[in-house]
C-alpha cells in the first residue's frame, strides 16, 4: 500500500513508515485489531520499561554529586515525556487527532494562510 502523507523514495533506503501504519493496514483488512494492539503495547512497554530503569537507576546519587544529579533529572524528564506522549496519544490528543478532536468539540484553530 502506499502512503500519500509519507511518499517512498526511489531509492534502496529503509521505507520512510515504521511498522504500525502498516499493521493497523492489516487490521482494517483482516477485521482484528489483535496483532496492532499487541504491535502497540509490546512497543510502549519496552519503552517504558527502558526508560523507568533509566531513570531508577539514576536516581541514587550523592548529594555533592552534581553531574550524577544533572544525569538523573535528565533521565527523569524524559521518562515522564514519553509516558505522557503515550497516554496522550492514547486518549487521541494532538497529531492527525488534533483536528477531529477539535471538530467534534466545536471547536477551531487558525492555519497559515
Amino acid at each position: 500500500m502506499t502512503y500519500p502523507h509519507r511518499p517512498r523514495p526511489a531509492t534502496s533506503e529503509p521505507p520512510l513508515v515504521g511498522p504500525a501504519i502498516p499493521a493497523a493496514d492489516r487490521a482494517l483488512e483482516s477485521g482484528s485489531a489483535d496483532a496492532l494492539q499487541k504491535l502497540l503495547s509490546d512497543t510502549a512497554q519496552a519503552g517504558v520499561r527502558e526508560l523507568f530503569e533509566k531513570a531508577l537507576a539514576r536516581k541514587k546519587f550523592g548529594t555533592d554529586d552534581v553531574a550524577a544529579g544533572r544525569r538523573y533529572v535528565e533521565a527523569y524528564v524524559v521518562f515522564l515525556h514519553y509516558v505522557e506522549r503515550i497516554y496522550d496519544a492514547a486518549r487521541g490528543a494532538g497529531g492527525h487527532s488534533l483536528h477531529s478532536a477539535e471538530a467534534e468539540a466545536g471547536k477551531t484553530h487558525p492555519h497559515p494562510e
